[in-house]
């Protein structure tokens, strides 16, 4: 069960680092929707530097917690779904043409890709409203 400890340490490592431009990206495109429904008065960012340099920590990782959680599942499944398949054709496919092991490699991680998201997705909705909600914590 390694590449499940693998994917998971890497998943979390990497949802913590792109938490913030991930939170930033979400807020520069929500800005507009909340200028509408008239929840802030103007943009509270002109541009991505401007958000980058100026947005407050408490509102960069907002979200950080349940993208660490979605990112680590989603690569530990990832991980462990790509070493069972390699086993199984390392076992099973010697003897198969390289094209068949391209085919089950290629359409056997897009499944995987696709499980895993589906189990990750409940993470993933809330990460998104905690993300899209972030003018909550911050008075633009």
């Amino acid at each position: 069960y390694r590449p499940i400890a693998a994917g998971a340490c890497i998943g979390a490592i990497c949802g913590f680092v792109s938490c913030p431009l991930e939170q930033l990206k979400t807020i520069l495109a929500m800005q507009e929707t909340w200028v509408k429904q008239e929840i802030v008065k103007e943009r509270p960012y002109k541009s991505i530097a401007h958000a980058v340099s100026n947005a407050p920590l408490r509102v960069t990782f907002y979200a950080v917690y349940p993208l660490i959680v979605r990112t680590a599942m989603f690569d530990a499944q990832m991980f462990f779904y790509a070493s069972r398949m390699r086993a199984f054709m390392d076992a099973n496919g010697a003897h198969l043409p390289d094209w068949v092991h391209l085919i089950w490699n290629s359409v056997g991680f897009m499944l995987a890709g696709l499980l895993g998201a589906s189990v990750n997705y409940p993470f993933d909705l809330i990460k998104g409203r905690m993300m899209a909600e972030s003018y909550a914590v911050y008075a633009f």
